[in-house]
């Protein structure tokens, strides 16, 4: 249902821009053409063609009109919202469990916290299909040397904390979606400025001498 409120939204920013550069160039066309004399603008042309075809140009005015008040995009996105949709369903030998998906975002969340290397994350806990969810993360790591690491070992311990909450169908599938925010110093403290190395010293190969002063010549 997500994926469907996205596309009619698309699809509307796509129709609206259209109409505007067919307009525009329509405009621009009938300004730098020379007309012989009687001959209707193009623009001319466009308006005798709908006015010559009401309910088909009144259908395609009413579609517009719709779309451009999003109201199909607020059915598609309150249907997403509905309670059978906020919950998902843990099934068992002995029967099914409905578990909240808000619930299952906090049991994350305070998962995620207690990995050594996350220093604060964020979940959201969804459904985007009939038989698909998607858990998506937003975290900070606490240095910069468990960057790579970290999002592999978050990701597993996640995943064992959400098989442990619910027992999906077969057929229902999870993704795990994990956003590296940044990078949180543990000290705290600004970084150290780079020092430059030292130049190598030079050894001269020659020895050294003290200043040479002009020697009078003696007097005979």
């Amino acid at each position: 249902m997500d994926a469907t409120w996205r596309f009619v939204s698309l699809l509307t920013a796509v129709l609206n821009r259209l109409l505007a550069l067919g307009l525009a160039g329509t405009l621009i066309y009938d300004l730098v053409r020379e007309l012989p004399a009687g001959e209707p603008t193009l623009l001319a042309r466009g308006v005798d063609l709908v006015t010559s075809q009401p309910v088909p140009s009144l259908v395609v005015a009413a579609v517009i009109v719709v779309l451009n008040l999003n109201v199909v995009q607020f059915s598609l996105y309150s249907l997403s919202q509905t309670p059978a949709r906020a919950f998902i369903t843990s099934r068992a030998p002995g029967g099914t469990t409905r578990i909240a998906l808000s619930a299952i975002q906090r049991a994350l969340r305070a998962t995620a916290g207690q990995v050594p290397e996350i220093a604060r994350a964020k979940v959201r806990a969804r459904r985007v299909g009939r038989n698909r969810y998607q858990i998506h993360v937003r975290y900070l790591v606490r240095d910069v040397r468990n960057a790579g690491t970290a999002a592999e070992h978050l990701r597993l311990v996640l995943k064992k904390r959400f098989s442990e909450l619910v027992v999906l169908d077969p057929k229902d599938r999870v993704d795990f979606d994990l956003d590296l925010a940044g990078i949180v110093r543990v000290d705290g403290a600004p970084p150290e400025p780079k020092k430059l190395q030292a130049p190598p010293d030079v050894m001269s190969t020659e020895s050294f001498k003290g200043p040479v002063y002009p020697v009078e010549s003696e007097i005979t």
